[in-house]
């Protein structure tokens, strides 16, 4: 027997309250919630009820901070075993909120494939945390990839989120050019702040020590700190990455020796989180905040994992790069579950709105519930066993371990600034100081404290923790090309994840076939990590209802090389077009199959083959017998 749906309905009601009857109280109620055996999570929960009585209506309320993965999935109409298990059968109730977070999904969204949780697609992660323990990365999953108790499974095949259900894309070096020009020359131009960041303490690394080619890391007591330089990240920083990008890889052939790993270490062309850019340049009207985000740049002496700077080259360009220091995005809502056996009206929500539409900084939400107000014209009915989730602001927010290590930072700032100065730099050093960055949100608004339940009002409390509910997709420690596909009805790029996952090294390659069960004829491959891939060769092949199938070779390339290879580095695409001909109709396609041969290679095992082929010398060798 199916469960009841959710009923929704938009109906108009005045600006007075109903008679509000006995006033409800909620009484904080934890609640268990069973991932599976080992893993049981204890929840803020507030039980409510409408009376006194055995027959009086009882509902669940609880506060949660969601993340872009699993608001989509809900949006989408769809949800997962674990987060059937967090909220049962549950439903987004229609309102401003939630349809200007979908009318950003729908412009500024990206669409990928759901992992299957195999070594191939990665794994699909499902992770919720008590109000009480507060996330420690942008992504709470991402430290635990590799703990099957955040395993999690959809019946849909891919989602749209509105960062992507992956994160922030990889590599996303900034070509700040004009600012290292003036930092070679030891010389902090005017438009760069400057601080010492917290690097390590001795107790907890018995060898950490400075490099002594590095001018900007300082010893404080058992401490070693490193000075960054930052500024605020423009609009015009994101409409002018390619040509800075392209200034800056000129500069970087010029100054480094090993010319092939400077190409390696090329940035761009392209912007790598154009989708993301595009999105903060339309919240903001083509005016950021200046401590909406950052570029932040540091000294490296020697390489570091993935670099590829061999003999005596320094990294970045001079030793100095610039990262992009991003928001994630967050959403607060309100659940709302039926625990009785009754269906429950939702009459009117009360509380606070916001109706201001721009990008502005997050306002308190401890306003007292004696003040509140009607909001909108929603209601709705709440089947028994049913959860009503209700979407109450977009959140632009830094990952936290970024605000930590800018709050620890700022609380040393004035001793380290006493000893250290400016570091025997010249030009603005004034401008000492430690990013303080607030809280964004964008679009309407809405602080729930209180519902009207079967006509009847019930106050929440003045400000209830959150809980933290995240779904994205992970990896455990894998490398590999990207694949994408494009889909003519929807006009837009898929991504269909890693391909050539186990053909790491020339001695391991081998032909990956990935299917789709329409018609694609143009696909691209990225390289997103630092890695060398070389694809061989690809082929489509299209198998009609019919039964029989046709089979074909790209258009030429015209990054291939002469024997038709296409080799992509660090940061470059390539695209394989197939001339299908007009006879052959999409309606006819049964699936389609690519083919991709292949394999790929990473630039540390690169530089460390190179290595030891510089440094190679014969040893002797000793037999030994045994009789």
């Amino acid at each position: 027997m199916s469960r009841p749906k959710i009923i929704f309905a938009a109906v108009a009601l005045g600006l007075t309250l109903a008679p509000t009857g006995l006033l409800a109280e909620c009484k904080d109620q934890p609640r268990e919630v069973a991932l599976d055996k080992d893993n049981v999570v204890v929840l803020r929960s507030y039980l409510c009820t409408t009376g006194t009585d055995t027959d009086s209506a009882q509902f669940r309320v609880e506060y949660y901070r969601l993340s872009d993965g699993a608001v989509s999935l809900l949006l989408a109409n769809g949800s997962s075993i674990k987060l059937r298990k967090t909220l049962g059968p549950a439903k987004i109730m229609p309102n401003e909120v939630a349809q200007t977070y979908a009318d950003l999904v729908k412009k500024f969204g990206i669409t990928a494939d759901v992992p299957k949780n195999n070594f191939l697609t990665g794994d699909l992660s499902f992770t919720v945390m008590p109000a009480d323990e507060t996330p420690s990365a942008p992504d709470i999953p991402a430290n635990n990839a590799g703990d099957q108790n955040t395993k999690d499974k959809t019946g849909l095949k891919q989602l749209r989120t509105l960062i992507g259900l992956w994160g922030a894309g990889v590599g996303d070096d900034y070509p700040a050019i004009a600012e290292i020009s003036a930092l070679q020359n030891k010389t902090i131009p005017t438009n760069l702040g400057y601080y010492y960041s917290f690097s390590g303490a001795a107790k907890d690394y018995p060898d950490a020590s400075c490099d002594k080619q590095d001018f900007t890391c300082k010893k404080f007591g058992d401490d070693i700190y490193q000075m960054l330089v930052w500024r605020p990240l423009s609009v015009v920083d994101i409409d002018n990455f390619g040509a800075n990008a392209k200034a800056y890889n000129a500069r970087m052939l010029q100054v480094r020796k090993d010319k092939t790993a400077a190409k390696v270490s090329f940035v761009g062309p392209g912007d790598p989180a154009s989708n993301y850019d595009s999105l903060v340049k339309f919240i903001s009207s083509g005016g950021l905040p200046d401590d909406f985000s950052f570029l932040l740049g540091r000294y490296q002496p020697s390489p570091e994992c993935g670099d590829a700077s061999p003999d005596g080259d320094l990294p970045g360009l001079a030793g100095w790069k610039f990262n992009t220091v991003r928001r994630n995005v967050k959403i607060d809502a309100v659940f709302v579950e039926n625990v009785s056996k009754q269906p429950l009206v939702i009459g009117q929500l009360l509380g606070y709105r916001n109706a201001n539409a721009d990008l502005r900084v997050a306002e308190s939400e401890s306003a007292s519930p004696a003040n509140a107000t009607p909001l909108d014209a929603t209601s709705g009915t709440i089947a028994p066993g049913q959860t009503a989730i209700i979407l109450t602001r977009i959140l632009f927010l830094l990952p936290p371990d970024q605000l930590t290590g800018f709050r620890k930072d700022r609380q040393s700032m004035d001793a380290l600034r006493t000893a250290f100065g400016a570091g025997g730099f010249g030009g603005n050093i004034s401008a000492y100081r430690v990013p303080n960055p607030k809280d964004y949100t964008f679009g309407p608004t809405l602080n729930v404290t209180g519902v009207l339940i079967n006509s009847k009002r019930i106050d929440f409390a003045a400000r209830s923790a959150r809980n933290f509910l995240e779904l994205t997709a992970s990896q455990e420690g894998a490398s590999c090309p990207y694949l994408l596909s494009w889909d003519d009805s929807k006009q837009e790029w898929i991504s269909d994840g890693k391909i050539l996952e186990k053909g790491q090294g020339q001695n391991r390659a081998y032909t990956e076939i990935v299917t789709f069960p329409d018609l694609r004829t143009h696909f691209r491959i990225e390289e997103r990590e630092p890695e060398f891939a070389h694809v061989q060769d690809v082929k489509l092949i299209i198998e009609l209802r019919n039964g029989s199938t046709q089979t074909f070779s790209p258009v030429r390339s015209a990054v291939a090389s002469d024997s038709g290879e296409v080799n992509l580095m660090w940061g470059e695409a390539a695209d394989f077009v197939f001339a299908v001909p007009d006879t052959v109709h999409a309606d006819d396609v049964a699936q389609t199959r690519l083919e991709i041969t292949g394999f790929y290679e990473r630039y540390s095992n690169l530089l460390a083959e190179k290595e030891l082929r510089v440094r190679a010398t014969t040893l002797p060798v000793r037999v030994n017998t045994v009789k």
